[in-house]
């Protein structure tokens, strides 16, 4: 008795799950091409990250090379590639938050709500856009930083699992940036209150410099935040 009714249960859900899978590739596919129709967004978000580790490289790099520890091999750009990863992954929020923002303006969402379509796509389609949007963007940074002298001081998979860390935190921090920007619900308002959150957890870290150089009020929020 029990099976049939486990059995019965799972068929009834599959058609929906099938269905709710089906909505978020398609909200999915409809953000990543509004993203793509327009270049001036793409553009700037895909200079944004090559400026900050060039700039950060040869701005920082010399003052704090020899605050650095033996696991970076004596080179600044190891130790800011990866911190830069995570800090990229957590800006990326700040387009998800703002994403959900213009639809709720100009009415998108509420169109949805009137069709036959599964609720939780809408934010899984944005949510997983982004996180498509943050593996191109983290994608550029590492290529960039191979360029300029990054070098991996551990193993290839290593490697690959730190970037999956950075990207797990980034998909985990647009959720809570969804949220925000449903309750704040204007673009402009959106992109205030993110950066009040994202700035302070981003640059009171290790990502530039070590925290041993950091006052000593500063040093409980290095460690605790995910950058190196």
């Amino acid at each position: 008795m029990n099976t049939t009714a486990a059995t019965t249960s799972a068929i009834a859900h599959a058609p929906g799950l099938r269905r709710a899978a089906r909505d978020i590739v398609v909200l999915t596919r409809r953000n990543l091409l509004h993203t793509v129709r327009l270049p001036g967004v793409l553009l700037v978000s895909s200079i944004m990250p090559v400026v900050f580790i060039v700039m950060f490289t040869y701005v920082f790099g010399g003052a704090v090379q020899t605050a650095l520890p033996p696991a970076t091999g004596g080179k600044y750009v190891n130790w800011l590639v990866p911190g830069l990863l995570a800090q990229f992954a957590l800006f990326g929020g700040a387009g998800t938050a703002s994403g959900l923002a213009d639809d709720l303006a100009k009415g998108t969402i509420d169109r949805f709500r009137s069709l036959p379509m599964s609720r939780v796509a809408v934010l899984a389609g944005r949510t997983f856009s982004d996180l498509a949007r943050s593996t191109g963007t983290l994608t550029l940074m590492a290529g960039v930083g191979f360029l300029i002298g990054f070098r991996w001081q551990t193993s290839f998979l290593g490697l690959v699992a730190g970037v999956a860390v950075a990207l797990s935190f980034g998909y985990a921090w647009s959720w809570a940036m969804a949220v925000l920007g449903l309750l704040v619900r204007t673009a402009e308002a959106v992109q205030a209150a993110v950066y009040i959150v994202v700035f302070p957890l981003g640059f009171t870290s290790a990502v530039f410099v070590p925290a041993q150089s950091m006052p000593h009020g500063f040093n409980p929020s290095p460690p605790t935040n995910p950058s190196p």
